[in-house]
């Protein structure tokens, strides 16, 4: 069992919309624990960095209590189990239709770096002494030429193994973590899943997943239909926006120049160019809708 836990909602954004968003998804058959309320009624708690919300038990167990995030699925099972639950959730959110957040360490879509450079001044302060502009052409610039038109839609953001609870070994009894969750399209959502469990990231030498990314989107593919053209130009790009909203955290917020570098360096940039290479080129093009 998973015990009564809080869960992180970033301060400029309204409570309500989480409720309402939790109330519409546990409606329409989404596993999600229950939002417990105050003494005084309230179903979040806000202080001037954050606003927390209390939950109820969610049912199952834990099984990637110990797995960091990003974290590789114990099994093919559990990563087909995992695509149809995010997948599940999708098709529950259709129709929510709240304005986009504008907080830190979210996913985006469409990625627009020189446009959070210019409007988020921690960015431009962090990014001051990285040569951004030449890289956003020579290593962003191929992949970003012919971006998909996709329809907006609310997304969970943090798809994983980790944020899942499980009565068995391939099935999905909760979904977790909601704090991340955000206006961007479905196959950002479909992408950002796969990204996460399908690429060893945390890695030294990052190797992809071949297993775990088709049982991911197979899954998904039970569920929602998956445009392969689509997913394969959304995937190396789908990192861009959280990546970016690192570097402004740790610069602005932690104050870790550091942190700063390696989310550039590493994460933005690095990435990228790991798509872009035999290995990110291999996996797209083993990538099939299910």
């Amino acid at each position: 069992m998973h015990g009564i836990g809080t869960e992180l909602v970033a301060a400029d954004w309204p409570p309500v919309t989480t409720a309402e968003a939790r109330e519409l998804l546990r409606a329409r058959g989404v596993p999600l624990p229950e939002v417990l309320t105050t003494t005084i009624g309230e179903r979040a708690v806000s202080t001037p960095t954050a606003t927390c919300e209390v939950h109820a038990a969610g049912v199952g167990e834990d099984r990637y209590r110990d797995v960091p995030s990003w974290g590789p699925p114990h099994s093919p099972a559990d990563a087909r189990a995992t695509g149809r639950a995010m997948a599940l959730l999708q098709q529950a959110a259709a129709g929510f239709d709240r304005p986009a957040r504008s907080c830190l360490l979210t996913t985006s879509w469409p990625p627009d770096v020189a446009g959070r450079v210019a409007a988020d001044p921690r960015l431009a302060r962090a990014l001051r002494d990285q040569p951004w502009e030449r890289d956003l052409e020579r290593v962003l610039g191929p992949l970003l030429a012919d971006l998909p038109d996709l329809p907006p839609s609310w997304t969970h953001g943090d798809g994983s193994p980790t944020n899942l609870l499980w009565s068995a070994p391939g099935e999905v009894s909760a979904v977790l973590d909601l704090g991340l969750c955000d206006r961007t399209s479905s196959v950002v959502e479909l992408a950002t899943v796969v990204e996460r469990s399908g690429i060893a990231w945390l890695d030294a030498e990052p190797a992809a997943r071949p297993e775990a990314v088709a049982e991911l989107v197979g899954g998904w593919a039970e569920v929602l239909p998956v445009d392969v053209a689509d997913l394969r130009a959304v995937l190396p790009l789908v990192h861009v926006g959280f990546a970016v909203s690192e570097i402004a955290y740790y610069a602005g917020v932690t104050g870790s120049l550091a942190d700063a570098e390696v989310a550039y360096e590493t994460y933005l940039i690095g990435h990228a160019r790991w798509w872009q290479g035999p290995a990110g080129q291999a996996l797209l093009d083993g990538i099939s809708s299910g």
